[in-house]
């Protein structure tokens, strides 16, 4: 948040990607890949869907137009992947995917 001097609260989000070349920030990279990883390590996810799921991740953060599909099929496998996995990889994405992309993920 950034306070003005005449108080005016403005929410400030952390930018995730350069706008002149479109690169990850470090922050983002960082918490992609740790994303990633994490979804590779999910035992109850077939080999597809770990795949499946670890790009929906970058869809997710980069609000591509599979965003939406990418919050639908985390959504279907979240019970394959339970509660412990589900919090850690909310934990890792809450902070750089978009308020829009968290109210649709976690509501």
């Amino acid at each position: 948040m950034y306070i003005s001097p005449g108080r005016v609260v403005h929410p400030y989000e952390i930018p995730r990607y350069c706008l002149q070349c479109g690169a990850a920030y470090p922050w983002t990279s960082a918490r992609l890949n740790a994303a990633k990883t994490l979804v590779l390590e999910m035992d109850g996810l077939t080999s597809a869907e770990q795949a499946s799921l670890s790009q929906g991740i970058d869809d997710l953060v980069r609000e591509t137009a599979q965003a939406s599909t990418a919050v639908v099929r985390l959504k279907k496998l979240a019970p394959k992947m339970g509660k412990e996995a589900l919090d850690m990889l909310r934990s890792i994405l809450y902070d750089i995917v978009s308020e829009t992309m968290r109210k649709s993920l976690w509501p």
